[in-house]
């Protein structure tokens, strides 16, 4: 079923090659994350402590959130610096998947014309997420 999205868990490296090739999507490994996780806990202790945040491992509500740029919604034919989000949201834009080729643009620059169909991932609380996906909703 072309429809469904999997997601499988594999051990080894050949396995995840395996699971690919007869239909899985995307591939794990939760020892090879474990792995890398307990590595960076000792190298890199202050990004762990940031991804805790983000990923509501600690104690603050922060949400990694994607947000789809809709026909007729506030963020349409609009560019980042035009759509203020920040400002009217509280938001952080972490990166924009672009809809005509699924590229990930990181660090999306100012003048970067949304499309519809584009996937804004960004970082805040449940409700400025909430108030970015209706900013507009009162002009209409």
């Amino acid at each position: 079923n072309k429809k469904i999205y999997i997601i499988a868990n594999s051990i080894t490296k050949s396995g995840s090659k395996k699971l690919l090739k007869v239909g899985a999507n995307k591939t794990l490994s939760a020892v090879e994350i474990s792995g890398k996780r307990m590595a960076y806990l000792m190298i890199k202790p202050n990004i762990i402590s940031f991804l805790d945040v983000a990923t509501k491992i600690g104690d603050v509500e922060l949400d990694l959130e994607e947000v789809v740029v809709k026909k007729d919604s506030y963020l349409e034919n609009k560019n980042l610096i035009q759509a203020q989000i920040p400002k009217k949201t509280g938001l952080i834009v972490l990166a924009i998947k672009k809809i005509e080729d699924g590229k990930m643009i990181f660090n999306p620059p100012v003048d970067y014309q949304f499309k519809i169909g584009d996937i804004l991932i960004v970082l805040g609380k449940e409700e400025q997420v909430d108030k970015l996906r209706h900013l507009g909703d009162e002009i209409k």
